[in-house]
C-alpha cells in the first residue's frame, strides 16, 4: 500500500470515528442536561444584535438578542445566566431555563427547536463525514478508483 493510500485509509477511518463520537457526545449530553431541573427566569438585560447570513449569491441580515437573566434554584438562591442567541426577548420577559444541580450557576435556556430540525442537521453531518470516510477507505483499498 502506498503512502497516499495509507493516509487516505487513516483519514477515512477518522471520518467514520468523528460522527460516531459526535453521536455519543450528543446523546450523553442530552441525557445529562435533560435531567437538570427547570426554572422560570426573568430577562434583566437584552441587547439586540445583527449578523449577516450569506450564501453564494444572496446575503441577509438577521437579528438576535443577547440577554442576561435571573433565576432561583430549588434552594431559593438567585443566580444570573446569559444566552447569546435568543429570538424575540425583551427585558421583563419570562423564559424557561434549566440549570445544573451540582453547579446552579451553570444554566441554559430550554430550547424551543424542533427535534426534526436537529435530526436533519445531525443526519447531514453523519452523511457527509461518514460518506467521505467510506469513500476514502474504499479508494485506499483499491475497491473504487479516485
Amino acid at each position: 500500500m502506498s503512502t497516499g493510500a495509507t493516509v487516505a485509509l487513516l483519514v477515512g477511518i477518522a471520518l467514520l470515528i468523528l460522527p460516531a463520537w459526535l453521536a455519543w457526545y450528543l446523546v450523553s449530553r442530552q441525557r445529562r442536561v435533560g435531567a437538570w431541573p427547570r426554572a422560570q427566569a426573568t430577562i434583566r438585560d437584552a441587547q439586540e444584535k445583527a449578523y449577516r447570513s450569506s450564501f453564494i449569491e444572496s446575503s441577509t441580515t438577521e437579528t438576535y438578542v443577547h440577554a442576561h437573566y435571573e433565576y432561583r434554584d430549588a434552594a431559593g438562591i438567585q443566580h444570573v445566566g446569559e444566552v447569546e442567541h435568543l429570538h424575540n426577548g425583551k427585558v421583563g420577559d419570562i423564559i424557561e431555563i434549566m440549570y445544573d444541580p451540582a453547579d446552579p450557576d451553570s444554566s441554559d435556556i430550554v430550547s424551543g427547536g424542533s427535534t426534526g430540525g436537529r435530526i436533519i442537521n445531525y443526519g447531514a453531518i453523519f452523511i457527509i463525514f461518514g460518506g467521505g470516510g467510506i469513500f476514502l477507505i474504499l479508494a485506499s483499498l483499491g475497491i473504487i478508483s479516485m
